[in-house]
């Protein structure tokens, strides 16, 4: 049978450098050397957030164009639709519109912009009207200057 003895908790720590005394490790445990740890690149945090945030910020305004757009074609139909005497000039109206888009230089744009918004203040006779068919064509005009400034 195996002696055992039983040790207060007072004699734990000499106990246990009796055995570890007693006992020697093999040369790889005692010199055991860490190798060495290949460089890790830092991640550009920092980098990375301002990029999310200007794309959330490029998506927000995105959004809130379409939203506008969206608006104004809604207010476009309903224009149109309670235009009873003068629907045909108003639908003249959006066709002279949209040919701004067919602009070949700024100059050409702004001349058809100026036209436009002659046409809209003479022709119709609300100010709802006036106001709905404005903002439409500048919008319009809004979109079209920076691309031909762009050289698209």
């Amino acid at each position: 049978m195996a002696d055992y003895t039983f040790l207060q908790n007072s004699d734990m720590p000499e106990a246990l450098q009796k055995m570890l005394s007693q006992r020697t490790l093999p040369d790889s445990l005692t010199h055991f050397q860490t190798p060495s740890m290949p460089k890790i690149e830092q991640i550009p945090i920092r980098e990375h957030f301002e990029k999310t945030e200007e794309y959330q910020k490029r998506s927000l305004e995105v959004l809130k164009s379409i939203e506008e757009n969206t608006a104004n074609l809604s207010s476009i139909v309903d224009l149109i639709n309670h235009s009873n005497e003068n629907q045909d000039q108003i639908i003249e109206i959006f066709t002279d519109i949209l040919s701004i888009a067919k602009a070949k230089n700024k100059e050409e744009a702004d001349g058809l912009f100026k036209n436009v918004s002659e046409k809209i203040t003479s022709t119709t006779d609300t100010v709802d009207a006036i106001m709905k068919l404005t903002g439409w064509a500048t919008t319009v005009y809004k979109i079209v200057v920076p691309l031909l400034q762009s050289g698209v």
